[in-house]
């Protein structure tokens, strides 16, 4: 979040909920919501004076909450777009090299891994070691 963008909701803040909204408040804020992006914090903002009485302020629990949220969607879109591309024909990535290297019947890590020590384990016995 940029300096100017968080002004600005601060200030939106400060106008909805008024003296409740202390400068250490902020400060704290602030750090919790630093990372996240200009947009997500306006939306957040957003919710907390759409859906809240000028009386009853948000906590900073709500802010880690709103950051949290962001994190794990952000999470678990990386996740399902990873997955996604496990599974594309066309992807060259770690399917196509367990097949390529361990054969067509290997298609996960724990496989590939249990398949190694076993090559690992022949490849010793030859060597009489």
């Amino acid at each position: 979040m940029t300096s100017d963008a968080w002004m600005t909701q601060k200030a939106r803040l400060i106008s909805h909920f008024g003296k409740q909204i202390s400068s250490e408040f902020c400060l704290l804020v602030a750090s919790e919501i630093n990372n996240l992006p200009n947009t997500t914090v306006v939306e957040m903002i957003n919710a907390m004076i759409g859906n809240r009485k000028p009386s009853n302020p948000p906590l900073l629990q709500d802010f880690r909450d709103g950051r949290l949220n962001y994190e794990r969607r952000k999470f678990d879109a990386n996740v399902n777009g990873a997955a996604r591309a496990m599974n594309t024909p066309w992807q060259t990535g770690l399917k196509a090299y367990l097949a390529h290297t361990y054969g067509t019947e290997c298609k996960t890590l724990k496989q590939a891994v249990e398949m190694q020590i076993e090559l690992n384990r022949l490849k010793r016995a030859k060597e009489g070691v």
